[in-house]
């Protein structure tokens, strides 16, 4: 069972990584280009441990992997995968088992939510086109 979460908690933290954002409001550091490259982890993870305050966690890549803000995402429960696609900005996010929240990383506002019952198999793990326009759960 251990091995199973620290793998469940090795692949959240990998698909955060592969994560790189636009330029998101309030952030000091941004180069020539305008882009800053931000880190979204998704907390409390499912695997459980020490317990985080629910939401997104933003680091800059560019800065050590420095802690830049805490998004609270009201409601979440225990993550269990996050993907994000960089048109239109959106990050999703699966918890609880069952939910699959829509998340905007420009507004930082929750865009949806949809419940998946049991016998649809839940939530589990989405993924993204590259192009946003289709989730796969």
């Amino acid at each position: 069972m251990k091995r199973y979460r620290l793998a469940t908690l090795v692949v959240v933290l990998l698909t955060a990584a592969m994560l790189i954002a636009a330029p998101a409001r309030g952030q000091d550091k941004i180069d020539n280009d305008g882009i800053s490259r931000l880190l979204y982890m998704a907390a409390p993870d499912a695997a459980g441990g020490k317990p985080h305050t629910p939401g997104l966690y933003v680091f800059d890549i560019d800065d050590g992997y420095k802690l830049v803000k805490h998004i609270p995402i009201e409601g979440m429960g225990g993550a269990r995968g996050c993907c994000g696609g960089l048109n239109p900005g959106r990050l999703f996010i699966s918890h609880s088992n069952l939910t699959l929240v829509c998340f905007d990383l420009v507004t930082e506002k929750k865009v949806w939510e949809v419940t998946y019952g049991n016998k649809m198999g839940g939530a589990e793990r989405a993924c993204v086109t590259p192009d946003g326009k289709k989730v796969y759960v």
